[in-house]
């Protein structure tokens, strides 16, 4: 045969399957990148558009478009999905947007009419008595909800797709993401409203970052810090360089916390501040250091607040000061959201149909130059809005949250043995929860966005598997040294 030297099948076929398995393995981890760079994209596109879902906003224009656009790539990108930990969360989201569809799916006007709530609006049927009507009173503002929980979509889809590596590193898109809200508040600090200020919607000229409303962006600053504490821990060795890091980044947000005069934000960010030292005192260490460790941490948010207060600059406590719960508009306004509430159970007004129902409901005493389009108690106002049903994915979530956090804070095997990303994650989502108290973060296209980053550190515990060998690999030198 010429010299020819031919293997045998049985000599190939290793080669071949190594060759298969590497070039799978390489097709996965590309398929998994390009769905990280796309749910980037989304976020960075949903900042820039500030993140209101009101539709009167045009940014809706391009926003929802661009999302739709994200999550039909991203299905569409062929790979192996990973839907582990991601079901509940995945049903959930579909029972809420259950929820919502059946508020449009159209009536006979006698049933129509005989749901509590309705005879409020006799005279306005009466002029199409004939016409058939969905439960929602704004139907337009309950379609406006249900494109408001494509954000969330974009996050689990995204999140099915990716390798754990990825999913790990969707911190760093977080963490971005919050670090240019503390540029735009520094911005919004030096240029005021002047030549240097950008074209951002801001509340009455505070400080509010990237968001509309300065609890809001209170809050995103807030959630920087136990960020900051756990990616700082990842890439630095030294614990000096990483209590530095915290603290400048402390400074910063505390100061612009301050300038913001929010009130909850302030109560909120010493929360997380709290939380982020914490990430760095590791088990086992003694009750001296960690005394210590606390007591500097006040000390220099005290020294912060002392600064901001002799400068005249610290809003957030003199608000703090003039708070009285008799004369708060929200709690003024509680007793007529309860009625609300009692006169359209257990239906409800329909997603989005808050601001105009409430307007007919509001006493002269309540009459203000302000605008109050939310009831600013995301509990209260989801059960005014989509009724009993409503407290199914509510209830649903709420609990889930509760398991997933408990399973995370009894995991040992995490990057950091008293934090890692579940559990930074379970600092975020316990902050925008309470927050959801007495507001409405939720209700913007960032902060959802968020909040479902975090859900899904919690569902699928991502671990940094290069962070794990390192840290084992300095735990190992040092026995050896010893």
């Amino acid at each position: 045969m010429g010299g020819r030297c031919y293997s045998s099948p049985a000599v190939r076929e290793p080669q071949t399957l190594k060759r298969r398995n590497v070039g799978a393995r390489t097709f996965a981890r590309d398929k998994s990148r390009i769905r990280f760079v796309i749910l980037a994209i989304l976020v960075a596109v949903c900042s820039v558009s500030g993140g209101s879902y009101s539709p009167t906003m045009p940014t809706l224009l391009v926003l929802r478009p661009v999302l739709v656009l994200g999550i039909g790539a991203m299905i569409a990108l062929p790979g192996e999905w990973d839907w582990r930990g991601l079901h509940a969360p995945t049903i959930l989201l579909g029972i809420f947007a259950a929820t919502m569809a059946i508020q449009l799916i159209p009536l006979p006007p006698a049933w129509w009419a005989a749901m509590p709530g309705h005879e409020r609006y006799a005279g306005i049927v009466a002029l199409a008595p004939s016409a058939w009507r969905p439960i929602s009173l704004v139907p337009d503002l309950t379609i406006n909800s249900l494109l408001a929980l494509l954000p969330t979509l974009a996050v689990l889809v995204a999140f099915a797709g990716m390798r754990n590596r990825d999913r790990w590193n969707t911190a760093w898109i977080v963490l971005g993401l919050c670090i240019a809200n503390v540029v735009v508040g520094l911005v919004q600090v030096a240029g005021g409203n002047g030549p240097t200020a950008i074209a951002l919607r801001d509340d009455n000229g505070v400080v509010t970052g990237l968001l509309a409303n300065r609890n809001h962006g209170a809050v995103l600053l807030g959630a920087t810090l136990p960020l900051v504490a756990l990616l700082t821990h990842r890439i630095t060795a030294g614990p000096y360089i990483r209590w530095l890091v915290l603290g400048a980044a402390a400074a910063v947000i505390l100061l612009l916390i301050l300038l913001s005069g929010s009130r909850q934000g302030l109560v909120l960010g010493g929360l997380a501040l709290v939380a982020a030292a914490a990430i760095f005192v590791e088990r086992g260490t003694s009750r001296k250091t960690y005394g210590i460790t606390i007591l500097m941490g006040v000390l220099a948010t005290a020294l912060i607040i002392g600064v901001a207060v002799a400068g005249g600059r610290a809003l957030s406590i003199m608000r703090l000061e003039q708070l009285s719960v008799g004369h708060e508009f929200r709690a003024q306004s509680f007793p007529v959201l309860l009625r609300m509430t009692r006169d359209f159970l257990p239906f409800g007004i329909g997603y989005g149909a808050f601001d105009p129902v409430f307007r007919g409901y509001e006493p002269d005493a309540l009459l203000v130059s302000t605008y109050f389009n939310r009831a600013h108690n995301d509990l209260l106002e989801t059960i005014l809005s989509g009724g009993l049903p409503a407290l199914v994915p509510l209830v649903g979530l709420l609990l889930w949250l509760s398991l997933r956090f408990r399973a995370g804070l009894r995991d040992g095997t995490c990057v950091l043995q008293t934090a890692g990303l579940a559990k930074v994650a379970g600092v975020i989502v316990a902050m925008l929860l309470l927050a959801s108290l007495s507001d409405y973060p939720l209700r913007t296209g960032i902060m959802s966005m968020v909040f479902a980053l975090a859900g899904c550190w919690l569902a699928t515990s991502p671990r940094y598997d290069g962070a794990i060998t390192r840290v084992r690999a300095r735990r190992s030198s040092r026995e050896d040294v010893r």
